[in-house]
């Protein structure tokens, strides 16, 4: 009995894997973070943490180099250090740095990982007085496994639907809550009208 008590105790304590919206990714959650509404990624809101990730239409060199020392301070943010983990195979930048916010000092982790099309951008931050709640999104992003074979479903990461396909799109990319549509289902469309629209949460309440 106490061995089957042991182990279900253990198995309770297994950090809850979940895809990312719109990505091939999946990431380990912890305790006490939910889905964000209004960006792609994870929060926990209690703590003032955030775990938000972007995908971005562009080689990883080129976003690689905007996180040079001199191009932090232009952004008011105060370089820590940075590494090369190798994920399980997938090969990353994380970079650590602090930054002010409303009087507030946050410790961020930015992790980014992609090829010569695309760059996947993971950006974590917390109150740098909560140690622990830093060291848990630091976690989250390092958690990142790349998964060639998951479905990059753009619609899970909305709790909406859009009956889009009838009129001939397609959603090409997850924004701020949202989704973009266009007709190729690609973010820059090359459908003969560039036709395009923006699906979204409302920043506030419609009577």
């Amino acid at each position: 009995i106490c061995l089957i008590l042991c182990s279900a105790l253990v198995n309770g304590q297994q950090p809850l894997r979940k895809n990312i919206p719109g990505t091939k990714c999946t990431m380990e959650i912890k305790e006490g973070f939910v889905a964000a509404k209004r960006f792609n990624g994870f929060e926990n809101l209690k703590g003032g943490a955030a775990v938000i990730v972007s995908v971005l239409q562009s080689p990883i060199e080129k976003n690689k180099s905007a996180f040079s020392q001199e191009e932090m301070k232009r952004l008011g943010m105060t370089f820590v250090s940075n590494s090369e983990p190798d994920l399980g195979g997938l090969k990353t930048s994380l970079f650590e740095m602090t930054q002010m916010n409303k009087g507030v000092k946050f410790r961020k982790y930015i992790l980014i990982f992609g090829d010569t099309a695309k760059t996947v951008m993971i950006n974590c931050g917390a109150p740098d007085s909560n140690s622990r709640l830093c060291e848990e999104v630091k976690a989250m992003a390092l958690s990142v496994k790349y998964e060639p074979l998951v479905e990059e479903d753009l619609e899970a990461g909305v709790d909406f639907i859009v009956d889009a396909k009838s009129q001939g799109f397609m959603p090409a990319k997850y924004s701020l809550g949202g989704l973009v549509y266009t007709r190729d289902g690609k973010t820059q469309t090359e459908s003969d009208d560039n036709a395009s629209f923006l699906v979204g949460p409302s920043i506030k309440k419609v009577k």
